[in-house]
């Protein structure tokens, strides 16, 4: 995506999902997101995609990473053990508070990175959210019903 403009996303209560698709397989240690100033302590974790929706399914990370008092800037953290991405397929990462209510704030697109259809005349977001009660976890699995358009991309660190 062409990023101009950066703004905020307050994640709230959701689990906000991100694409990622790498061209190669490539082995992960870490992962982390920009934080802005007065944000609660959130966790971040890597799903892969159904076959059918192409939508966040099973946690394919060994552990979740949790950023505990972030600081206003890039904040990011080790998983437990690496993780191998296999290249050409679709995952997501997953950002949430963990701890209901705090309204953590990270920052963002603007607008997010977009789709287009053929004919250019309409545009889908490309980033989904979990919208449903008060979540400060992220589950093992996911299914399609449980996940709606999102209209901005947390900034993902992967290395």
């Amino acid at each position: 995506t062409n990023v101009l403009s950066f703004s905020t996303v307050t994640i709230s209560d959701d689990i906000i999902f991100s694409p990622i698709i790498l061209l190669q397989d490539t082995t992960i240690t870490q992962i982390g997101a920009r934080a802005n100033s007065g944000t609660g302590d959130f966790a971040l974790a890597i799903y892969d995609s159904d076959s059918n929706f192409n939508l966040p399914q099973n946690k394919v990370a060994n552990s979740d990473v949790t950023i505990t008092s972030p600081v206003s800037g890039f904040n990011a953290a080790s998983f437990s053990s690496s993780i191998t991405l296999t290249g050409n397929e679709l995952y997501w990462a997953a950002v949430c508070n963990t701890t209901t209510g705090v309204n953590s704030v990270i920052t963002s697109s603007a607008s997010g990175p977009q789709m287009t259809t053929t004919n250019g005349s309409s545009f889908n977001r490309s980033s989904v959210r979990i919208i449903s009660g008060t979540i400060n976890s992220l589950p093992a699995s996911i299914t399609a019903s449980d996940v709606s358009a999102q209209f901005s991309t947390p900034f993902i660190y992967l290395k």
